[in-house]
């Protein structure tokens, strides 16, 4: 059996924990002109993807370069990274 560690990220998005760079929050992150233009250049590559309909709250940084802004607060998913939530098959 693999046992493998899963995150809930927004409404309609679980990624793997392994894969997470990093979690940012928006408003503080997007304050320093190296993230702006970190955003910026990842979004004219097509990285960034919204899991939420709502207003983003924090970025997702996943290890194949991927962006997630999700409308969850970067404290409520550093919360969930910490918690052990398995799926085995």
């Amino acid at each position: 059996m693999k046992e493998i560690n899963f995150m809930n990220i927004g409404p309609l998005k679980t990624v793997k924990k392994s894969e997470i760079v990093g979690i940012f929050d928006i408003d503080s992150a997007s304050a320093t002109a190296a993230t702006k233009r970190f955003l910026v250049n990842a979004e004219n590559n097509k990285k960034i993807k919204s899991v939420g309909g709502d207003i983003p709250k924090s970025f997702v940084l996943m290890s194949n370069g991927d962006v997630f802004l999700s409308p969850y607060a970067s404290r409520v998913l550093k919360s969930r990274a910490e918690r052990n939530v398995k799926l085995t098959y």
